[in-house]
């Protein structure tokens, strides 16, 4: 009876024994599963960073073939439409948005703008000022550059163009670009976009942050 007795606590204890050991192994695992998620995390914000560190490779580009009527150009800007072709088929970091008329920048970095837009309107014989610029339609804000050009007496039409480079952080990744016409001094009554290129591409790393 003593000899069962010393049995089965030789047993408990080995069982306690094992019980600890479990514990200890587990905790270790634990331990080992933390430091690997630790490190996991580490790597995952050093690739976030990447774009800040490196020119990414990003173009694109859309255009309006086809005649899109605007209407009156006066103080209150308008959005150019009719946006109907890809210039480029495959864009890299770039979305295009062309029902929305615009495009979405999808890396940070500084990015170059190329645009140029012809315009027809009513002939009208004096001289007269007209404005262009981007506009960011997610944030309601217009580009702090606005570009001015002069039209010339007895003109139907005009060609403006621009090249811009433009600062883009985290907060405006995906921001939809527009670009609006408009005039503060003059109007300009029956116009129509008869043709619009409207391209940006990657040419820097972010810089604001660092």
């Amino acid at each position: 009876m003593s000899r069962q007795i010393l049995f089965s606590h030789e047993n408990i204890r080995q069982s306690v024994k094992g019980d600890e050991q479990f514990v200890e192994d587990y905790s270790a695992v634990k331990e080992d599963v933390q430091t690997a998620q630790t490190s996991i995390d580490e790597i995952n914000e050093k690739i976030a960073k990447i774009p800040d560190l490196f020119v990414l490779a990003g173009y694109g580009g859309i255009g309006v073939d086809a005649v899109a009527s605007i209407g009156t150009i006066d103080a209150t800007f308008k959005t150019l439409t009719g946006f109907d072709v890809d210039l480029i088929s495959a864009p890299k970091n770039v979305t295009y948005d062309k029902a929305n008329n615009g495009i979405k920048l999808d890396v940070v970095g500084v990015w170059e703008f190329t645009v140029k837009v012809s315009l027809t309107f009513l002939e009208v014989n004096n001289g007269r000022e007209i404005q262009l610029r981007a506009y960011n339609s997610t944030t309601a804000t217009p580009g702090a550059t606005v570009f001015n050009y002069f039209v010339g007496r007895n003109q139907a039409g005009v060609n403006l163009q621009f090249t811009l480079a433009i600062e883009v952080d985290e907060t405006e990744i995906g921001d939809l670009i527009q670009l609006q016409v408009g005039s503060t001094s003059d109007s300009f009554s029956s116009s129509d976009n008869i043709g619009t290129i409207y391209q940006a591409k990657h040419i820097s790393e972010f810089q604001g942050a660092l």
